[in-house]
């Protein structure tokens, strides 16, 4: 669909094509569950759908990723819904 490209086949490296971004493929791949548990933050945080202190209290955490984002994740997909409403 030409939203990713390959960047490098050793080592496996792939990339966002301007499409993929401009359709904020990667923040849906962490909508889908997608992503590494410790990149999810750095993502959120990166669309403005998580503070800074937030950002802090998980990387601080030491409590299970997938419970601990799952609320994050599902805030930020609200958010970002009802933002993206606008925008059209």
């Amino acid at each position: 669909m030409g939203l990713v490209e390959v960047v490098s086949l050793e080592p496996s490296t792939w990339r966002h094509t301007p499409l993929g971004k401009e359709l904020d493929v990667e923040l849906f791949q962490v909508f889908m569950g997608h992503w590494n548990e410790w990149e999810v933050p750095m993502i959120l945080e990166e669309y403005g759908l998580l503070s800074e202190s937030e950002f802090d209290a998980i990387c601080e955490s030491e409590a299970d990723a997938e419970s601990l984002l799952s609320g994050y994740v599902k805030r930020a997909y609200f958010e970002y819904r009802n933002a993206s409403k606008y925008l059209h």
